[in-house]
């Protein structure tokens, strides 16, 4: 194989999320439009507290260490990431 190489990847990314009334009242203040296309969709609820805690990794944003530890430096690799 010769390298370098760029690949597509597709994955699927499943969890178990807890709604607190806490989480729901901050979703209703801060993101009151969010909240009224989501009030009583728990599923819904749920993949908006997952993508807050992942989704900064997504969708190009850089805000974060992109060294993987012991392996080498991970900056430029990743790109075009979307979670659904």
């Amino acid at each position: 194989m010769e390298l370098p190489i760029t690949v597509d990847v597709e994955m699927s990314l499943f969890a178990t999320v807890t709604i607190t009334e806490e989480i729901c009242m901050g979703i209703k203040d801060q993101y009151p439009e969010t909240w009224a296309r989501v009030v009583g969709d728990p599923e819904e609820i749920a993949k908006l507290i997952l993508y807050a805690s992942v989704g900064r990794y997504c969708q190009g944003n850089n805000d974060y260490d992109d060294v993987w530890d012991g392996v080498g430096d991970m900056a430029g690799l990743i790109k075009n990431m979307d979670l659904e």
